[in-house]
């Protein structure tokens, strides 16, 4: 009988999410916000000045063993998309956001001896911890709302990730419109999850993202890029979710939203 017990927890979980996907998808998110504020002042106090890699390599990797834990317990690893992909064919949907990625890397400053190997371990982390929380469990929880839904909130949903950075110290502007971009840029993500179901291309795509995003910046914006720049950003932001748009309105009933729907009917049964 013990044996069964875990099973039965995980199952009444499951049935518990399934019913109330919106409110567990936001109080996941929300506890990110507060976990993630929480170990950044506690960095600052412990160790004041420490560089923005450093305390993104504490921070980061708390999330990470969090996210572990969490996807173990709640959804299971392939049910958050730790999985094979649909077929290998499926992996070309992903060009958008790979190619958004490159962009954010080619923008990067080039430096002579090349990128750190504590920034590649830093967006290799925040890259697997993103994922596993937004397209993983975030996701998983959104599924019996159907794609259209459950992709929008997911979108909106690491949007308003972003916007822990408020209680940091940083400034509004420059939080409000990155976290707009990251929305979009998250309604893309989630899409091509969903059209491949698996995770692990975007895990890999976040990371070359933060690759260029970390060798940008050394602290977190403190200003609005030039208007150009800004106007640019954005632009490329709403055509990223526009091929988002584009992949779930193409995506046949008979691939992997049948599925999608079958997996959370199950799990309200």
């Amino acid at each position: 009988m013990d044996m069964e017990k875990p099973q039965t927890s995980h199952a009444a979980l499951g049935r518990a999410i399934a019913r109330h996907p919106i409110w567990f998808a936001v109080a996941l998110t929300a506890a990110i916000v507060i976990v993630e504020t929480a170990i950044a002042w506690a960095a600052d106090l412990a160790a004041p000045g420490l560089p923005m890699v450093q305390s993104g390599l504490i921070a980061n990797s708390v999330l990470a063993l969090i996210a572990g834990v969490l996807v173990s317990y709640a959804s299971g690893w392939r049910a958050a998309g730790f999985r094979a992909p649909i077929s290998p064919a499926s992996l070309l949907h992903c060009w958008a956001i790979a190619a958004y990625s490159l962009i954010v890397l080619a923008g990067a400053p080039s430096k002579e001896e090349g990128v750190s190997f504590s920034v590649l371990a830093l967006a290799m982390i925040v890259g697997f911890q993103k994922e596993a929380f937004s397209r993983g469990l975030a996701l998983w929880m959104l599924e019996p709302l159907g794609r259209w839904r459950a992709v929008s909130l997911c979108g909106l949903l690491y949007g308003a990730m972003h916007l822990g950075a408020l209680f940091v110290g940083a400034p509004l502007q420059p939080t409000l419109v990155g976290a707009t971009m990251m929305a979009l840029i998250g309604f893309a993500y989630a899409a091509v999850r969903l059209r491949t179901a698996t995770i692990w291309p975007l895990v890999a795509l976040q990371a070359l993202f933060y690759v260029g995003a970390f060798s940008q910046y050394t602290s977190a914006p403190s200003a609005l890029p030039p208007w150009n720049v800004l106007i640019m950003s954005l632009l490329i932001s709403v055509s990223v979710a526009g091929y988002g748009v584009v992949t779930l309105w193409f995506w046949p009933d008979s691939s992997g939203g049948a599925a999608m729907r079958a997996a959370a009917a199950q799990r309200i049964a």
